[in-house]
Formats: C-alpha cells, sequence, structure tokens
C-alpha cells in the first residue's frame, strides 16, 4: 500500500479507497495482507498487467485530483489552488491541467468562475474511514490527563483535524507509573494496541508519561508512521527510525525572540524576566531568546533576569502545597463535608480538592516571586517584565493590583501560553501554535506528499497576542 503511495503520491487511505471501490466493482481481486491482483470483469482469475489498457495521462491526473477531493486534501466549498501551483503538484503541462479542469468542471466535480476554480459543495460520500489511534496518558476514570491549556487545545484541534481530513479517531491511555506499563481504553478496560488494515499509524503525546521510548518500541514492531508530541527538551529526544517525526512547540528560543521583539517595537529598553520555574529548561530557553534579540540592539537595551532555579514547574510548589499544615486541615474538612453528601456528588470533592490545593499552590508560587517584584519596581529603567507563563504572570498582576501599581502605565506586563485566564483579564500573551503542530501530526499519519520530512524535530513559531497589560512607551 506505502509502494503505491509513493508511487502515485497521494496518501495510503486515498490508495484503499480506490481499491475497495474497484474490488467492489470486480476489477480487483484482494486478500488484505498477501497480495493485489487484476482480474478480468466478471472473472476470478489474474491477468497480466500488459493486458490493462493504460489510461491517458490526463485522465491519471483527473483521477487523482478526485481521489484528494474524497480524501480531503481540499475542503468543499474552498478555491482550487492556482493552475501554475497545480502544475507544480502533480508534474504536468499547462494544456494538461487545463484538460482536467475543463473535465472535472463538466462533471460538477468543481465550479468556475472565469480562470478561478472552486471546490464544489458535494463531491460525493466517503465510503471507508480510516483511522489513527491516539496514546496518551489517562486518568484512573477513563479520561485524558490535562492539566494544561495547552493540552486542551491539542485534544481540541485534533479532533477538529482528524474530522477534516475524514479520519476517526481511536484514544488509548498508556500507563507507566505502576510496576508494569499498560495500556487501557477509556472503559478502563486493559488492551493491547493492534495492527488492523484500516489503522494509518499512531499520536503519542508524552506528557505525563515517565518514559515514552518504551511506548515507542512497542510501536515500532508495527512499521507504520508515528507522531510524537515532545513534552521534554530537544536534547532528551532520542531519534529512532525514518517512519517517526517529533513534534515541539514549547522547547526553544523562539517564544522568547518573538516576546522580545514584541517589547522593543513598544520601545522598552530594559525588560525584567521574572521565572521561579528557571530550574527547567523550557523557561532558560524563554530567557535565553530574550537575551539574544535584546544583544542584537546593542549595549543600551538589556535583559535583567529575576530566577529562582529550585523549582522546574507548578507541580513542585504543588508537592509543596500537599505537604504542608494547612492542606493537612482542609483534607480533615473535606473529609467531614464529603460524608454529608450524596454518593453521587461524591466524585465533585476530588475537583474541590484540587481547586483549593491549588490556591494554595498559587501563594507558594507568589511568595517566591514578591521579592523580586519589589526589586523589579525599584529599578525604575525597568519598564516591563516578562513572565515566564501566565500563571506567573497573573499572580504578579494581582500583586501590583494590590500595591496600586498602575499597569501598563507604570510598568507593562506579558506572559506565555494565551490561556483562557488571561484573556479574562485582558493578559498580553504569547499564543503558541498548537493548531499547526496538530495538523502537521495528522499529514504525517495520513502520508500527505507534502508533509515535511519524519527525519528532525519539527518546532513551530507562534504570535504575541497584544491586550491591555502593554503599551507603546511615550
Amino acid at each position: 500500500m506505502r509502494q503505491l503511495s509513493r508511487l502515485s503520491g497521494v496518501s495510503p487511505s486515498t490508495v484503499w479507497k480506490e481499491i475497495s471501490l474497484l474490488q467492489k466493482n470486480g476489477k480487483l481481486l484482494t486478500r488484505w495482507g498477501h497480495e493485489i491482483k487484476i482480474v478480468k470483469r466478471g472473472s476470478h482469475s489474474p491477468v497480466s498487467k500488459s493486458k490493462v489498457t493504460r489510461q491517458p495521462k490526463w485522465q491519471l491526473i483527473r483521477d487523482r485530483i478526485s481521489n484528494d477531493f474524497l480524501n480531503g486534501h481540499y475542503r468543499p466549498g474552498t478555491p482550487l489552488p492556482g493552475i501554475k501551483e497545480l502544475q507544480l503538484r502533480y508534474s504536468v503541462s499547462y494544456p494538461t491541467i487545463i484538460k482536467v479542469l475543463d473535465s472535472l468542471w463538466s462533471a460538477g466535480s468543481i465550479d468556475r468562475s472565469g480562470r478561478h476554480y472552486q471546490i464544489a459543495r458535494s463531491n460525493g460520500c466517503i465510503r471507508w474511514r480510516p483511522k489513527i489511534v491516539l496514546i496518551s496518558a489517562g486518568t484512573p476514570s477513563g479520561k485524558p490527563k490535562i492539566t494544561t491549556e495547552r493540552e486542551r487545545e491539542f485534544y481540541h484541534y485534533l479532533s477538529l483535524e482528524a474530522a477534516w481530513a475524514q479520519v476517526d479517531l481511536e484514544h488509548v491511555f498508556y500507563e507507566d507509573w505502576g510496576a508494569k506499563p499498560i495500556f487501557y481504553t477509556p472503559l478502563q478496560q486493559q488492551t493491547k494496541l493492534t495492527d488492523n488494515d484500516n489503522v494509518l499509524g499512531y499520536i503519542l503525546s508524552s506528557w505525563h508519561i515517565r518514559d515514552y521510548t518504551k511506548c515507542l518500541r512497542w510501536l515500532s514492531a508495527f512499521k507504520k508512521p508515528v507522531a510524537v508530541w515532545i513534552e521534554k527538551a530537544f536534547d532528551d529526544v532520542r531519534m529512532m527510525r525514518s517512519q517517526r517525526a517529533y513534534f515541539n512547540i514549547g522547547y526553544s528560543t523562539i517564544p522568547g525572540r518573538r516576546m522580545g521583539e514584541h517589547f522593543l517595537k513598544l520601545g522598552h529598553k530594559e525588560v525584567a524576566y521574572l521565572s521561579p520555574f528557571h530550574g527547567s529548561k523550557w523557561s532558560q530557553e524563554r530567557c535565553a531568546g530574550l537575551f539574544n534579540i535584546y544583544k542584537e540592539m546593542g549595549k543600551s537595551y538589556k535583559i535583567h533576569p529575576f530566577t529562582n532555579s529550585s523549582a522546574s514547574s507548578e507541580w513542585d510548589f504543588q508537592d509543596l502545597a500537599q505537604k504542608g499544615d494547612v492542606a493537612r486541615q482542609q483534607e480533615l474538612l473535606f473529609k467531614t463535608v464529603s460524608g454529608s453528601l450524596h454518593q453521587c456528588l461524591r466524585l465533585r470533592m476530588d475537583q474541590f480538592r484540587y481547586d483549593s490545593l491549588r490556591y494554595i499552590r498559587d501563594s507558594l508560587i507568589l511568595k517566591s516571586m514578591e521579592e523580586h517584584v519589589f526589586r523589579i519596581l525599584e529599578n525604575r529603567s525597568i519598564t516591563a517584565i516578562a513572565a515566564a507563563n501566565d500563571l506567573c504572570a497573573l499572580l504578579v498582576l494581582d500583586l501590583l493590583k494590590s500595591l496600586r501599581v498602575e499597569v501598563p502605565q507604570r510598568i507593562s506586563l506579558a506572559g506565555f501560553d494565551n490561556t483562557f485566564d488571561s484573556l479574562t483579564n485582558r493578559l498580553t500573551s504569547y499564543s503558541f501554535n498548537t493548531h499547526s503542530l496538530v495538523r502537521a501530526m495528522i499529514r504525517h499519519i495520513t502520508g500527505d506528499p507534502f508533509s515535511p520530512g519524519a527525519k528532525q524535530m519539527q518546532f513551530f513559531d507562534g504570535e504575541v497576542i497584544e491586550r491591555a497589560t502593554t503599551q507603546v512607551l511615550k
């Protein structure tokens, strides 16, 4: 199947759909997993390839474009690429592509307005749907383990892109924190990974998985494409096999550089980088990105680091919150309250417990940054603060409000992650390009001939979303 895909320049799902259709019409005799033979109409005896009549090239190109319609490479109702781009994409001459477009227009597959073409609203029904297996960490209740805004975006865009590409998603959870790694379904049933004919490949989210390379070794036996979303830094990745592609948006200097460019555009010559999580690679790289972009401007432009290296993320502070006296007192309160609740409502106490611990955690994070904020305010040459992420930026915003420091009149403030809380608090933030990451993963799995190569890490550039906490210096 993959050899046919490479030779024809279309995805494996397109090849499979065509083979299913030809088999249904009696033109192919198939034995899945063994062979595919061309047969005479109404017969089951193989014939040689030399007896098969070759189609003209323009008809082959027309069939390829029609298959791309069915495979979802072109969305109904959207403009078709220009003629020159179509020539390059399908390696044909100008007269051939014009003949193909005229044929598609006559068949009603596309609409024409002058020299512009648009895909028709309806291009027939999909007879067969392949699937992609999504592997990620899960909760004991059989739900994806999601703790950040970026993970929510990932699952949201993944469902949208899979629907647009006309593939089904099968979710399997992977748990490797126990004595033995296991796979289980959303119904909390232990399962094994399968390699069915309709599985195009696998997407692996490494978030919350202790050692994702063990899972990759299981997947290597299937010899199908695997797209891995990396939570770790680039140095931690072990590149293995060309069918695997690694995707990363958080671990690079790009976010810091983009934030630095934004502050320079607003006229800020001296900026403070504030991070209580500087024990992490991602915090160090964001700081390095700011340093690099300001170093290029000369000596009068400076980045002032205010960092603590004892923690790598908010989870370090979460562990401290669970060990405190206040947390123990709250645990006694939870037991008292939960004992008086209806049984079906007791599960909500877990969320209540988590929210309460989160407030304690946030208080600890703010206390670790408080002294740094006072020192930043004492230095009148510093006109902006770039916090390590939105969580830190919003906590600093609360502190500045309590001190009656006007933002952004006295000092500008920005974060990273573009969370929903940053939107509601009108915080300037850096938006990671999760949508492009998901789209590239789907293209890698479906065998899109125009997808990037799979032998290196793929990074994605985001953008700074400006809101009310930053302004142009007068």
